[in-house]
This record gives structure tokens, C-alpha cells and sequence, in this order.
């Protein structure tokens, strides 16, 4: 247990002001986590080549940190909650709106929250929960699957080497 403390202090210590949480949903949900990683590197690529430009892979760790955990839903289902720090010369609402707009390309629903989700109809099967990480209880909601056996966390922590490599 305070070895799981010890990951949500240094969770804590990346975030700013400018963190978002992301929770991505898939209808058809991925089987396992290099499936669910594949599935989610074309939004972030697309998200980080629409703000940074198209050379953005060379310096997006200037400007954001992104971590992930795989996560197992009511049903069994595999989603993944992101956490995406915003640094520099971009902040969370410039990212959101970025984020957003990029919807129709992507073919995902992105909700800023739940009166957002509320007053818009889905309009594709996958879907995005993005809204400004306001508080440590997105991040221990973001961690509460993290486990630790021993010194070994379990493999369902997404680094960006697991997206982008």
C-alpha cells in the first residue's frame, strides 16, 4: 500500500494546473493492452500533430507528459484513463478545444463532462471522456487498478514508449 502512495505522490508531483483526464472507450472493446495502445496512438498522434505540427514526435515531451492505465470496466470491458499534463506554450483548454475539433476526423465522440455528454447525441461507437484533472481524486480514480505485487507493478500502467514506439 505505500508503495501505491508513493505512485500517486509522483503522479501528483507531474501534474499541473494544465492536466487533463482522458477516458477512452472503445464499442468493441480491445482484448489486450497492445491492442488497446494501438488503438488509442492515432489519437494522440493526430492530437499532437494538430497543436504541435507535423514534426511533433520529436518534441511533444517539451510540451506534454502522457501516462495511462488499462482499466476493466463493469462489464469486463477494456478502456484506458489517460493522464495528459500540459506544459509550456499549451494549457488544458487550448488542448480540449483541440481535442474536440478533432472528432469528426477521428470518428469519436469527445465530451468536455456529463452535461456535455448529456446535450450532444453520439454520433460514432467509440467515445472520449476529456474534461481538466481539477483535483488528486482524478488521479487515484486514474490509479485505483495499479497493483503492486512485490516490488512489480502489474503491466496495466501506458507509458508513451507503449504508445509511440
Amino acid at each position: 500500500m505505500k508503495k501505491k502512495k508513493e505512485i500517486i505522490n509522483w503522479i501528483n508531483n507531474l501534474t499541473n494546473t494544465d492536466t487533463l483526464f482522458l477516458s477512452v472507450h472503445f464499442n468493441t472493446p480491445p482484448s489486450t493492452q497492445a491492442e488497446l495502445c494501438r488503438r488509442c496512438r492515432p489519437i494522440f498522434k493526430q492530437l499532437f500533430k494538430h497543436l504541435i505540427g507535423r514534426h511533433w514526435h520529436k518534441v511533444y515531451e517539451r510540451y506534454f507528459t502522457l501516462l495511462g492505465v488499462q482499466e476493466f470496466g463493469r462489464f469486463g470491458n477494456m478502456h484506458a484513463h489517460f493522464i495528459l499534463v500540459c506544459r509550456a506554450k499549451f494549457d488544458a483548454i487550448t488542448v480540449l478545444n483541440g481535442l474536440i475539433s478533432l472528432s469528426p476526423q477521428l470518428k469519436i465522440d469527445i465530451w468536455q463532462d456529463a452535461a456535455d455528454k448529456i446535450a450532444r447525441p453520439k454520433q460514432y461507437a467509440d467515445d472520449i471522456m476529456a474534461e481538466k484533472a481539477y483535483s488528486s481524486d482524478v488521479i487515484k480514480y486514474t490509479t485505483k487498478e495499479i497493483k503492486i505485487n512485490g516490488g512489480r507493478i502489474t503491466d496495466n500502467l501506458i507509458v508513451d514508449v507503449d504508445m509511440f514506439a
